[in-house]
């Protein structure tokens, strides 16, 4: 099954949210839930600090991990998924195949547009 991590991460959903990430703030732990499975792209241009990046299944395993991305980098995944959590670079990493557990207000079945 693999390990399982429960850490704090701020959920964002709004379209505004979702586009400016964290772009002109120090890293911290952040959960995109975007509109539809999809492959992500994500870019650390004005991101001031380095991150990791982790995309989700809704179980909230591990399916794809990206350390020590750097600002002004790009990222593209090569799976889909509707969740990205964004960490630190100095949060404890975590691999492909491990479980985080997910905050229970998030909505991972249905599409939302806000």
């Amino acid at each position: 099954m693999g390990i399982q991590q429960t850490i704090f991460m701020k959920v964002l959903t709004r379209w505004w949210e979702l586009y400016s990430g964290l772009m002109f703030r120090k890293p911290y732990n952040v959960l995109l839930v975007l509109p539809s499975k999809q492959r992500v792209k994500i870019h650390t241009w004005f991101v001031l600090g380095t991150i990791n990046a982790y995309l989700l299944h809704p179980s909230g395993r591990i399916l794809e991990a990206k350390h020590g991305l750097k600002p002004f980098q790009t990222w593209d995944s090569t799976k889909k998924s509707r969740l990205l959590l964004e960490t630190p670079e100095n949060y404890p990493k975590m691999y492909v195949g491990e479980y985080t557990q997910l905050p229970q207000k998030i909505n991972t079945k249905s599409t939302h547009q806000q």
